[in-house]
């Protein structure tokens, strides 16, 4: 596995990875005033029921016992359709605001082309290869060592999923909440508790079907068009999928967009981009 080397910049953290082929080059850190950053992924450190730290603080003047834990992750989230990234919609301006006291990486790479490999890499550090959550129905190793698994001793360790295959076996000690409120109900119940934890949210309200909120809906343009293509977006889970695959869920098959539906298409995401932010 490869290990973390801090490096010092002018100004910035800088990391890189050592790799038994040599070095391979890491996404590069550095605090953000007004430049854009991938924000897909929040790690953020809580130290103790009132004062909240950035990743930005030196751990070596901090009391790690003290330290909860705290990941976000936002499916489908497209750096693209972030204005702190330079996208000129104002899609995630608390986003921008949090960016703008963090230390933050530039560019990130998707170990996979879909969620559950990918985030089982961001929860284990291994490529899905080694962590050989390559399918919807694979089970993690109980052999493999998580870092999620070494936090249960010192706090109470929460996920987004935890039972069934893909997470049941990381070290999840039971389920953060559920609703549409999870995040603010997490958090706001942990900190009544006054004791460190780790927990992972997982945020699939960018994901299809494209529903904003009345407020982020027409924010851009009128997104009222009804067509095959703008219908598929905003009521399934899933399309450009022959229609005798059976995912486990109802979807349109193979759908036409057409000129005018892309503009539409693209407001309905930006306008979920908004609701998440």
């Amino acid at each position: 596995m490869a290990l973390p080397t801090r490096r010092e910049g002018a100004g910035a953290r800088r990391f890189a990875l050592t790799h038994k082929a040599g070095k391979m080059p890491c996404p590069q850190p550095r605090r953000l005033r007004h430049a854009a950053t991938l924000a897909a992924i929040i790690l953020a450190a809580i130290a103790g029921p009132a004062t909240t730290i950035s990743a930005a603080t030196d751990p070596a003047t901090e009391d790690r016992a003290a330290w909860s834990v705290l990941v976000i992750t936002v499916d489908c989230l497209r750096p693209d359709h972030m204005s702190l990234y330079g996208y000129e919609r104002d899609t995630t301006p608390y986003l921008t605001r949090f960016a703008e006291e963090s230390v933050v990486f530039e560019n990130a790479f998707a170990t996979s082309a879909w969620t559950s490999p990918g985030v089982a890499s961001i929860l284990t550090g291994y490529y899905p290869p080694v962590h050989a959550q390559n399918g919807q129905y694979s089970f993690y190793d109980t052999e493999m060592p998580t870092a999620i698994r070494l936090l249960r001793d010192s706090r109470a360790v929460l996920g987004a999923a935890i039972e069934g295959p893909t997470y049941a076996n990381l070290g999840f000690h039971r389920r953060v909440p559920t609703g549409k409120n999870r995040l603010e109900t997490l958090i706001e119940d942990r900190l009544q508790r006054e004791k460190p934890f780790a927990a992972w949210v997982h945020l699939r309200e960018v994901h299809l079907p494209y529903a904003p909120s009345e407020a982020n809906a027409n924010r851009w343009i009128d997104t009222s068009r009804q067509s095959e293509g703008v219908d598929a977006v905003r009521t399934h889970k899933v399309v450009f999928r022959p229609r005798d695959v059976d995912v486990g869920f109802a979807h349109p098959g193979n759908v036409t967009f057409s000129d005018a539906d892309i503009p539409v298409v693209k407001a309905l995401y930006d306008g979920v981009v908004a609701d998440v932010d």
